[in-house]
């Protein structure tokens, strides 16, 4: 009997064009790249799951050394900036948009309040830690279960339901279940997934002033979909006008295909500041 190695199941040999830069150290992550004059940001983070957003205070974070701007979500809302929808929405269901910095409410723990930019990244982490934020606290469900039914997050899905959805004969099955001679019933719990990338949530934002362009440099596993959802839900501008590059991806696992809030605000910022 023959001993075959497989790969991934099929003993043909594939050619890898990432092992060479990879394994010499010519691979491209976020912190080997570096643009003219750039700057740091770190955010200032929610540190409860639900709560009404009463006050973020920057005035402290603003005057720390080497800061140059500091944005709250009300800066970026009041820009006429918008929230990252949902990929994929279905018919009847509710999209919930999701805000480049929060405005109005948090709803989960970690979610961006501010942003701080400073001339380095060890003066943007000890602005971001004087960011006062004025949050009255609200009730918070910590499964799916428990949140069905309880103080809604969105105002537009009651009892926390984005979508109602059934399909086929439901008296057809109802009358089938009735004539069984033996029903079985399961309860099936589908555990947390929680990806764990060599390269964290990394970006770098520019504005080129001439072009009107907007570049983002990030480790995304969609470059085509990031580009559209926040060219069209956050900036309103055309696509065209928002380069996405993405050079390595330090693991992605599914987690890096659509953009997370923080590029939205590192892009105002590269803009604004």
């Amino acid at each position: 009997m023959a001993n075959e190695s497989l790969r991934f199941g099929s003993g043909r040999e594939a050619l890898r064009s990432e092992d060479d830069p990879l394994l010499c150290g010519r691979a491209r992550f976020a912190d080997d790249v570096d643009f003219p004059g750039q700057a740091f940001a770190a955010f200032a983070r929610a540190q409860i799951a639900h709560g009404e957003i009463r006050r973020v205070d920057l005035s402290r974070a603003a005057r720390m050394p080497g800061v140059l701007a500091a944005f709250a979500g009300l800066d970026l809302s009041k820009d006429g900036l918008g929230a990252i929808p949902p990929a994929v929405v279905l018919p009847k269901m509710f999209a919930a948009a999701m805000p480049p910095l929060a405005v109005g409410k948090v709803r989960y723990v970690g979610e961006p309040l501010a942003i701080v930019v400073a001339e380095t990244a060890a003066q943007a982490e000890d602005a971001a830690a004087e960011v006062e934020a004025d949050i009255d606290e609200l009730p918070a469900a910590s499964s799916v279960e428990r949140a069905l039914g309880a103080r809604a997050i969105w105002d537009g899905a009651p009892g926390n339901v984005a979508l109602d959805w059934s399909d086929g004969d439901t008296k057809a099955v109802e009358t089938a279940f009735a004539r069984a001679a033996h029903v079985e019933k399961v309860r099936l719990l589908d555990t947390r997934l929680a990806p764990s990338a060599m390269e964290p949530r990394a970006a770098i934002g520019a504005w080129d002033a001439k072009e009107e362009r907007y570049t983002l440099v990030a480790g995304t596993q969609g470059v085509a979909v990031v580009r559209r959802l926040l060219a069209e839900g956050v900036f309103h501008i055309a696509p065209n006008k928002l380069r996405v590059l993405t050079y390595d991806v330090g693991g992605g696992f599914g987690m890096k295909v659509q953009p997370y809030a923080e590029y939205a605000a590192l892009l105002y910022a590269a803009y604004s500041a």
